[in-house]
């Protein structure tokens, strides 16, 4: 029998994850079993909201407990489970606190990754539309929830102006002495990742409360003067039933006795005589005037039209901020934008904008505040969030590394993102998709590649859906002979043995030794994989004064 010739087989081996995650993942459950001394999975990687449980399958009772402290289940044996669910991210590692003497190897860890959806967050009270006497103070509520994480806090907004903040469930704050004018409310929700958003705005009326008796067959006052946004109440004191009629239509109450009311708030300037319908013909005196002072302004309008509001952006961001704002009973003199409190411009002419650049990777607020030509100002405001592009590099192969073929080929691939999370790595030969991977370290294997030449990139998503391309590495591929392998530069080096030889990439060599030709048979020294460089073999200390070596490829 012939003895074949001298080689060795690369054996590439590569471990590629392939698992379908969604890229906005509901709250879940994640079990986890414990076993007779150990935990099963071992590392688990949830999402922030995510609940672990635990289920004892051993024999043996065990229980959970965080390094941290912040969970310690009791000791509990099978079928039982213990639950927990994670709010914030971080890495946790837990033990069995009953056999941490005994059996220490008995651990875990649970990752959380970090929060990837906004907050909602909604007004609850006061109601849009509802009515204020001047000064008002009124509970400001909101609802807020974080469907993978928590809500940190919930500040209230009267258009650009802070009113207070809670920190915990139920949120509220009470508003104090607001004057007289027309307010939009906001609620904007903070959660544990920093992601912010803006409730619907809620319009609520601010204004003085005046009031007019009705005696029998009179009005006291008889003419009253008030501003726009006042309210009149009509109280009955006589013993007969009234009503209170305006003459123009603008309001007509029914007929009601002592002691109940009638309410009208009035917003426009102007005169406005009434009288009493219901003895309009008996007794004609029974009339009065509201007078609306013209010093009296509506309020305008001001909407933010672009961007909208919760809109993500890729770090650095530039857009233009435009609102729509009108006066009802005026002009429009200006429209100021912010961007929180420092202001971006001012723009007097419609369309109202302005340019916003460079903005950095954060949470942001902006305000549009509308003047008008009387000096009413309201304000509406949005939030967005600017997202830093993820990183992406292919660490392996090198470029323009050489293969020797048909050959498997391994891609590693590195990538970051600075505010969030990878949430894939997409392996692409030019436009052809080669698979992808979900979890760090990056990596794939192209099985079977033929002779040719190929452009490799990596393609990283991040957790707002932000990508970004790694720059490209071509390889080649050759199914030529495989190079003969030559000795170079063999040299002693105190005790040291050393020598190169140059190599293919794709290739494995093996470097085999002996003490004299006629002696035992080849031993060996290292196994080594081409990368297409020149390698080194340093052999310490060599036992016999004479050494024979060979360098196969295959």
């Amino acid at each position: 029998m012939k003895t074949p010739p001298f080689k060795s087989v690369l054996f590439l081996l590569a471990l590629a994850l392939w698992a379908l995650t969604p890229a906005s993942p509901a709250a879940t459950t994640n079990l986890v079993r414990m076993g007779n001394y150990d935990f099963n999975p071992t590392n688990l990687t949830i999402n922030a909201g995510d609940t672990v449980r635990w289920t004892n399958t051993a024999a043996t009772a065990h229980d959970t407990t965080a390094n941290s402290g912040l969970w310690s289940s009791p000791t509990f044996g099978s079928p039982n489970t213990y639950s927990f669910r994670f709010t914030n991210s971080g890495n946790y590692p837990y033990y069995c606190a009953l056999h941490v003497v005994s059996h220490p190897e008995q651990t875990g860890t649970v990752s959380v990754a970090a929060s990837v959806i906004p907050p909602t967050v909604s007004i609850t009270s006061p109601a849009s539309g509802t009515d204020f006497s001047t000064p008002a103070t009124f509970t400001f509520s909101a609802t807020a929830a974080d469907s993978d994480g928590s809500v940190t806090n919930v500040k209230f907004y009267a258009g650009a102006t802070l009113l207070g903040s809670d920190a915990s469930s139920p949120f509220s704050i009470t508003a104090s002495n607001l004057t007289t004018g027309t307010y939009s409310l906001t609620a904007v929700a903070t959660d544990n990742s920093g992601l912010n958003t803006t409730s619907s705005p809620v319009t609520i009326l601010v204004g003085t409360t005046r009031y007019v008796k009705m005696g029998d067959y009179y009005f006291n006052p008889t003419n009253i003067t008030i501003n726009p946004m006042d309210t009149v109440v009509w109280t009955n004191i006589a013993a007969t039933a009234h009503d209170t009629t305006a003459n123009s239509g603008l309001w007509s109450s029914p007929t009601f006795g002592s002691p109940n009311t009638y309410s009208f708030r009035f917003t426009n300037s102007g005169n406005y005589p009434y009288y009493c319908a219901v003895h309009v013909v008996s007794h004609p005196e029974q009339t009065g005037t509201v007078s609306v002072a013209s010093s009296g302004n509506i309020v305008p309008s001001v909407a933010i039209t672009n961007p909208a509001n919760g809109a993500v952006f890729t770090a650095p961001a530039s857009f233009t901020l435009a609102a729509s704002a009108s006066d009802s009973d005026g002009s429009v003199t200006q429209v100021q934008f912010f961007q929180a409190t420092s202001s971006l411009g001012v723009d007097t002419t419609s369309p109202y904008s302005v340019a916003v650049s460079s903005l950095a990777a954060g949470s942001y607020i902006f305000s549009a505040v509308v003047t008008d030509n009387l000096g009413a100002k309201v304000t509406n405001t949005i939030s967005l969030t600017v997202n830093a592009l993820p990183t992406a590099s292919i660490t392996s192969p090198t470029n323009n590394a050489s293969f020797f073929g048909p050959t498997n080929i391994t891609i590693n691939a590195s990538a970051n993102d600075s505010d969030g999370t990878i949430a894939k790595v997409e392996f692409f030969q030019g436009t052809n998709k080669l698979g992808e991977d979900l979890t760090s370290p990056y990596s794939l294997t192209w099985s079977n590649v033929a002779a040719g030449t190929y452009t490799l990139t990596a393609k990283a998503t991040d957790n707002l859906g932000a990508v970004t391309t790694s720059a490209a590495v071509s390889i080649s591929v050759s199914n030529s002979s495989a190079n003969p392998v030559t000795i170079l530069n063999p040299f002693f080096a105190s005790t040291d043995f050393i020598f190169s030889f140059t190599s293919q990439s794709g290739r494995t060599y093996s470097v085999e030794y002996r003490n004299a030709l006629d002696g035992s048979g080849w031993l060996s020294q290292t196994n080594l994989t081409g990368n297409g460089a020149i390698l080194k073999i340093t052999n310490r200390n060599p036992s016999s004064a004479t050494r024979f070596y060979r360098v196969g490829g295959q």
